[in-house]
């Protein structure tokens, strides 16, 4: 681990993460690899130590347990175990070597018992052992881990959900408690979990950002962002929208084709190939921006919707959205759902076809239909003439009927 450095004149670190849990670990593998100043703060005596107690039943739900590893090597956590309902030992034994592997700087044994702020851009944290943190920024990555006493008159004398029998139970929430009156962040849901903006930053202090299982405050609880295989990509997402909100480095793109060809080929070849929009289905979106006249367009990949509509992109008169979602009848077929916007305006959109194989690349189901989408489009916006626009004309009632056909 570095040792604490004075950085930026009066701060230690230019970000401390509360906890080294799966969205800790995960965010200071992104925060390493960009070569930012960051310590990782973990009351235990080791990285994940949540689950040497939790679940208290010793197994997991899900084996999609791994975290990102970018750049330098992969380390999954099916490695460590393949089974449907693997041990909670197993993952903590895999959260101490992602640790190890990619260098983190973790600091364990180290309980935060006050979080202060002094200054606008600086946080002051109070350890168990006298210990002083100070950073620019805070990252709370310690998941909800308060017993949730639920208000129903003389329920004191009843057993808490870490004394009763494992049963269905009320729960946890996030724990205020460590945070001074001046900068304890509001709470929503009947106080379980802190209210934050859509880059997952607290609505009334800033600089303060929440990781891992507090994002489900954002996603209306139908998502998966208190899980594992979800809030891995909303960690990547938060660190991103940090880059670009705090050191001035753009959201990665890349420009593509800006034709109806152009714009099916990228779609299509993400919808077919991410684990993100899979995992993420209805939260996370991939972004099309088109400029006017089609002389230009740019592809941006994994964003939330709200994130989308409150940024720069939510401005734009002509951008498309890429996701997955799943059938409005509950656990109907997943599906690509591609819509086109105007600022924060739905203007169109386009449903492909399910496909029990997961794979959308039939020629009349799905390649021909999307390509429709995006040439009606085109003739809505641009301005043709003459021969182009009979051309276009054509090629549009051609695709229409092979779309008729499809379907």
């Amino acid at each position: 681990m570095n040792p604490v450095v004075n950085f930026g004149g009066n701060v230690d670190f230019e970000y401390l993460i509360l906890g080294a849990g799966p969205a800790g670990l995960q965010m200071g593998h992104h925060l390493s690899r960009a070569g930012h100043s960051y310590l990782i703060l973990e009351a235990g005596d080791c990285p994940g130590h949540f689950f040497k107690t939790s679940p208290r039943h010793r197994t997991l739900i899900f084996d999609r347990s791994s975290l990102l590893s970018e750049g330098d090597g992969r380390l999954l956590f099916e490695d460590y175990s393949r089974k449907g309902f693997p041990s909670a030992d197993e993952m903590v034994r895999y959260l101490g070597d992602y640790a190890d592997f990619h260098e983190l700087n973790v600091r364990c044994n180290a309980r935060i018992l006050r979080v202060e702020k002094p200054r606008p851009s600086q946080f002051r944290l109070h350890d168990a052992a006298g210990v002083l943190y100070t950073c620019r920024r805070l990252i709370v990555a310690t998941g909800v881990n308060k017993p949730n006493i639920l208000a129903i008159p003389d329920i004191e004398p009843a057993e808490s959900d870490v004394e009763v029998p494992v049963d269905p139970c009320a729960g946890f929430r996030f724990d205020d408690s460590i945070f001074a009156a001046d900068c304890r962040p509001e709470l929503v849901s009947d106080g379980r979990f802190p209210a934050q903006t859509p880059e997952w930053e607290s609505v009334n202090i800033p600089g303060l950002y929440f990781a891992g299982a507090l994002m489900r405050a954002n996603d209306d609880e139908k998502h998966t962002c208190g899980f594992i295989h979800g809030f891995r990509y909303n960690v990547r997402c938060l660190f991103r929208m940090l880059e670009k909100k705090h050191h001035h480095r753009q959201w990665p793109a890349r420009e593509i084709e800006p034709t109806p060809e152009g714009l099916v080929e990228a779609a299509l070849e993400r919808i077919n190939r991410t684990s993100a929009l899979w995992q993420q289905t209805g939260f996370l979106h991939d972004v099309i921006m088109v400029d006017e006249g089609w002389d230009r367009a740019v592809y941006y990949e994994e964003m939330p919707l709200a994130y989308v509509h409150a940024s720069a992109i939510g401005d734009s008169r002509h951008y498309y959205t890429v996701t997955l979602e799943l059938g409005k009848v509950e656990g109907g077929p997943l599906h690509p759902a591609i819509r086109r916007w105007c600022g924060r305006h739905l203007v169109s959109e386009q449903r492909l076809l399910e496909d029990l194989s997961g794979e959308w690349k039939k020629p009349d189901s799905h390649v021909a239909p999307l390509r429709f989408f995006f040439m009606e489009q085109l003739l809505e916006t641009a301005e043709m003439g003459g021969p182009e626009m009979e051309e276009m004309m054509e090629e549009a009632v051609l695709q229409r009927e092979l779309h008729r056909v499809a379907v």
